[in-house]
């Protein structure tokens, strides 16, 4: 842990009063950790409870018999929570720094066989419930053996590094698992999704118009043609494809996911 360098006026919260405080120099933050403390400097608010330090935030041995169950919304697993996901984006902020290592692999690569045996205490789908160190465990051989997106040697066509930005909004939208089905049930995402759509057509240069936004590159084919079909015979929807073979042209450069267009929309190349 890196010592706090430069004097930082620390607020013991706990409790608040004027005597508690004062100037530390030259400590660790875990040192203040372990006293169960808030402690609020220039560089930000740390907050812990006593049995919580972030010099012991590599280690895993507090899960070795916690299980999904002791985390909320059980009573009390507020705090069990807090150390699990705090180990967890430990775990994943390393991995980002690591991966911006031009001196690390992009890939540990290993043949589908090898890796299968390598991997074979986390890939199996156990019939009891596996401990939360285990979890942990499994996440870091997940990454382990993952490619490296982020790396500033893996270029690709449809991924290519790493905007962390877009990794906390992830996040986010995973903790608060709602659904665009209305407005009623995603009231801010609902809003968020016009805004985007809206900006989207003003890039194209219309003055109006609606969308979707789609999870990738196939359905997004696939909604286009289908667009262009009802605009070419708007009947199709009432009177059914059956009357008309439609014809797409391409070139042979076209990816796989035309083809499966294509077929999907009963047309042919």
């Amino acid at each position: 842990m890196d010592l706090i360098e430069k004097e930082h006026l620390l607020e013991i919260s706990k409790p608040k009063t004027r005597a508690n405080r004062r100037l530390f120099r030259g400590q660790s933050e875990g040192q203040y950790l372990r006293d169960g403390c808030t402690i609020k400097g220039s560089d930000g608010l740390i907050t812990a409870a006593s049995r919580f330090s972030m010099a012991n935030i590599d280690s895993w041995e507090a899960f070795e018999d916690a299980f999904c169950q002791d985390l909320l919304p059980a009573l009390g697993g507020k705090q069990k929570t807090e150390e699990f996901f705090l180990r967890l984006s430990h775990m994943l902020v390393e991995y980002m720094a690591k991966q911006q290592d031009r001196q690390t692999k992009v890939l540990d690569f290993h043949h589908p066989h090898h890796l299968k045996e390598m991997m074979s205490h986390c890939l199996g789908i156990p019939s009891e419930g596996v401990t939360l160190e285990q979890v942990l465990s499994d996440c870091k051989e997940t990454m382990k053996y993952g490619v490296r997106t982020g790396h500033p040697r893996f270029f690709n066509q449809l991924s290519s590094g790493l905007d962390l930005i877009s990794v906390a909004g992830e996040w986010l939208t995973a903790t608060v698992n709602t659904n665009m089905f209305t407005y009623e049930i995603a009231p801010t995402f609902t809003l968020m999704e016009e805004i985007v759509i809206n900006h989207m057509i003003s890039k194209i240069g219309w003055s109006s118009g609606d969308g979707v936004l789609t999870p990738g590159g196939t359905i997004s084919n696939l909604y286009a043609v289908l667009l262009a079909r009802f605009k070419f015979d708007p009947k199709v929807k009432s009177d059914g494809v059956n009357l008309h073979q439609f014809i797409i042209f391409t070139s042979k450069q076209a990816s796989i996911c035309d083809f499966t267009t294509s077929s999907l929309a009963n047309n042919k190349f």
